[in-house]
């Protein structure tokens, strides 16, 4: 049904070694056979995850737009070794057709079986210790920075959470969304400014007082500081 490749060349001829490349020819076949679970929303056809339960193919709705999806895999994977806090994307997902130009439909992505969203866990979980989660998700995203990557993406339903570990997890990596080797100020600041309407969302949904406002912080190392002495404050009580 498909076909796994350890290496890719793009429509402009470029060639990616070591990306792994997943080879179908029948975009419908290729769910009806593989389906285990299916999710969709505006921007993707379906998640299908694969029998073993932890990778699934993500199937890109608009299949007419032209994606970026090898470099950016690509990149990404090879900084995976200094990444240890996220799990990138494994692989594109290309469409074989008959002028030998395969089109990337999608990638191969980690699945995490007991996941739900921030937003959600905040909702429906109880005795949360949101601030130990505040502090996950700005650790993730100081070392992606601390490893040249800008995700521009932050929000509460990108980060995943482990219903029985409280792991938390980046997801979505798409190519409009993220800077590789080129940090500036704007990057550290766009960040900073996510990551508290993140904290200030989560708060809200999970009816959490903060015990001052999050005004003041104007570093990712100030917010991560008012976030231990916050920390702090609630072993107290």
């Amino acid at each position: 049904m498909y076909r796994i490749e350890k290496r890719y060349v793009n429509s402009e001829g470029e060639s990616f070694n070591d990306l792994r490349t997943i080879h179908i020819e029948k975009i419908d076949n290729f769910i009806n056979k593989e389906l285990v679970h299916c999710d969709s929303d505006e921007n993707y056809r379906s998640i299908i995850v694969n029998s073993n339960h932890n990778r699934a193919f993500k199937i890109y709705n608009d299949l007419k737009k032209t994606r970026k999806d090898d470099k950016l895999i690509y990149e990404l994977q090879k900084r995976q070794l200094n990444v240890k806090l996220t799990d990138f994307p494994t692989g594109i997902i290309v469409l074989d057709q008959d002028n030998d130009i395969s089109k990337i439909i999608g990638q191969e992505i980690v699945f995490y079986n007991n996941s739900i969203t921030a937003s959600k866990y905040f909702l429906d979980e109880e005795n949360i210790d949101y601030i130990k989660i505040y502090i996950d998700i700005l650790k993730i995203i100081k070392e992606l920075l601390n490893n040249n990557i800008y995700y521009g993406d932050i929000h509460s339903d990108n980060f995943v959470i482990d219903k029985e570990s409280g792991i938390v997890k980046l997801i979505d990596f798409e190519p409009d969304d993220i800077e590789i080797e080129n940090m500036n100020s704007y990057a550290l600041k766009s960040s900073l400014y996510l990551l508290k309407n993140v904290i200030i969302e989560l708060c809200e949904i999970g009816n959490i007082k903060l015990s001052k406002s999050l005004k003041n912080t104007n570093t990712l190392t100030e917010l991560e500081n008012y976030l231990y002495d916050e920390s702090q404050k609630t072993l107290k009580h």
